[in-house]
């Protein structure tokens, strides 16, 4: 019997039921037109001039990592305009995330994704690889500094599964239709509560479903979930903001007290502060004294 998929809704409960069964959910509406017309001609305009200036990503859909190919990478949004600011106070959803993480949460990373025509699939992958798996007291196991996207370990075999808590947690603003023709994203419903890494050929194709929906919704997937970028096979560009955010305790994919402006620290809110990690958490992540709740460039 095949089970019965999310859909979009705004009901915020069964999102998050939906999360928790299946690894990912579909709020709707998230976005209403305007603002969908605004970070689409923003975004545009940002990848027209990282081509022009030769610092554009191009990647064929296979690998972040990759740097050729037809779609493109932009990295950064954080700094790149007050629009894509703003989804970091959209209440709904980071209620969802919260849900599942925990009230004390970080932005990791505020980026896009544009899938062109040509893209290949990326591989399956989640977006907790370097989470240590738990492991039986006597059974040998990967050493978490020697972690490494091509040494990643899965759980030992037990009954039941073990498997390492939700840590992470990824938003996909959808800016167009997400369908299957555009690459829509690939996922493995309810792979988030395998306790295991998706290996090459580890999985039949019959068990990836394309998380399908309309141009404004915010699709939020588990980041133990296996998923990856679909194929564009002759749609539309496939435009995407991706945010993700992770526990208080693990490393950031973007260094943000490093990297935020300046200028800019001085204008933002202490939560907005708080989620680029300027706020220390029980005395990790401090530049001074151990008592000290922020922590400040200058």
């Amino acid at each position: 019997m095949t089970p019965t998929l999310p859909e979009p809704t705004t009901d915020i409960e069964v999102v998050k039921s939906d999360l928790a069964e299946h690894g990912f959910c579909f709020l709707a509406d998230a976005l209403d037109s305007q603002y969908i017309e605004d970070l689409s001609n923003d975004l545009r305009d940002i990848c027209a001039f990282e081509r022009e200036t030769g610092i554009a990503q191009l990647d064929g859909g296979k690998g972040l990592l990759a740097h050729d190919g037809v779609n493109q990478r932009v990295w950064g949004l954080f700094h790149k305009g007050a629009k894509f600011r703003e989804l970091l106070k959209h209440e709904a959803v980071m209620g969802i995330v919260r849900s599942v993480i925990g009230d004390s949460i970080l932005l990791s990373a505020h980026a896009a994704n544009i899938a062109k025509e040509g893209g290949a699939e990326m591989q399956l992958h989640t977006d907790q690889w370097w989470m240590p798996q738990p492991v039986a007291d006597s059974a040998p196991s990967i050493m978490a500094g020697d972690i490494s996207r091509n040494h990643v370990p899965d759980a030992p075999s037990s009954t039941p599964i073990s498997i390492a808590p939700t840590a992470v947690v990824n938003v996909i603003w959808m800016l167009v239709d997400f369908t299957r023709e555009n690459g829509a994203t690939r996922v493995v419903p309810g792979s988030h509560r395998l306790g295991k890494y998706p290996r090459e050929g580890g999985w039949k194709e019959s068990e990836v479903q394309q998380a399908c929906a309309p141009a404004g919704t915010a699709l939020l997937i588990d980041g133990r979930i296996w998923h990856g970028t679909g194929a564009n096979i002759g749609g539309e560009e496939r435009l995407a903001v991706l945010t993700t955010f992770c526990g208080p305790q693990f490393r950031q994919q973007e260094n943000f007290t490093l990297s935020t402006d300046r200028k800019l620290i001085k204008e933002l809110d202490a939560d907005t502060l708080e989620l680029l990690g300027f706020r220390a958490w029980n005395g990790y992540g401090r530049s001074s004294h151990p008592t000290d709740e922020w922590v400040m460039p200058e």
